[in-house]
């Protein structure tokens, strides 16, 4: 019990204090370096309050274009975005998923460049329900889960629902990095889960839509679908 606690302890550490100074410290490192390697005319922190687990972000300009960058300072699960994007890409077409249009490393960290991109503030309505539990329907059926999936990560732009945020995702296969930290896992996706280490992506989806108060038959088919593909901690060892 005592060895639980201390490596609980120890977590909370890391993730409180070791990973944000390292965030800080890469995130700086990266300024410099966008600015005067790569031309980058300004180059600020972003989204400050949201840094986590050893991930950063930006915001960036050059050429009269903005671009959004996310970093990790020691290069474990956001490779996992550059695979699932091409992935995901692959198996529901590419305009419904965002992907990194630039990769730089320092050391052992990684940031991935985007081109940023203004979301139309709206709630989703049942056709937008109806093709996200088409992707995710997809997506399950070939043995990957979103496992974070929540309103954050699903962006509409041009009336089109866009999914991004792939750090955490899971499928059986060498080439994803799978999270082995206990702790870490029990932190993904804490308010839309059914429990403690399992994931089901259409009870986050049911979820989603009660907070965006949808009414409908998509509704009632995403409930349906609660239990049909679910992933536990022994399924992600």
């Amino acid at each position: 019990m005592y060895y639980i606690k201390l490596k609980q302890k120890l977590y909370l550490y890391r993730r409180k204090y070791l990973y944000k100074f390292f965030s800080l410290l890469f995130c700086n490192v990266y300024i410099f370096v966008l600015k005067n390697n790569y031309k980058y005319e300004r180059v600020d922190k972003y989204l400050v309050d949201k840094w986590h687990d050893g991930f950063f972000y930006l915001v960036a300009y050059k050429d009269n274009n903005k671009y959004f960058l996310k970093g990790e300072v020691f290069r474990e699960f956001l490779v996992n975005e550059i695979f699932f994007s091409k992935r995901l890409s692959n198996l529901v077409g590419d305009k419904y998923i965002i992907s990194p249009i630039a990769t730089y490393r320092c050391f052992k960290s990684l940031l991935l460049a985007y081109n940023f991109r203004d979301e139309v503030e709206k709630k989703l309505d049942n056709e937008d329900l109806n093709k996200i539990y088409e992707i995710v329907y997809k997506i399950n059926q070939n043995g990957i889960f979103f496992r974070d999936l929540k309103r954050d990560n699903i962006l509409i732009l041009n009336d089109r629902v866009v999914f991004f945020d792939f750090s955490f995702m899971y499928e059986n296969s060498p080439d994803v990095v799978k999270v082995r930290d206990k702790h870490l896992l029990n932190a993904i996706g804490t308010d839309y889960r059914p429990s403690n280490y399992l994931w089901d992506d259409f009870y986050s989806l049911y979820k989603i839509a009660n907070e965006e108060e949808i009414k409908g038959n998509t509704v009632n088919k995403v409930e349906n679908m609660i239990g049909k593909f679910v992933l536990n901690i022994d399924e992600c060892k």
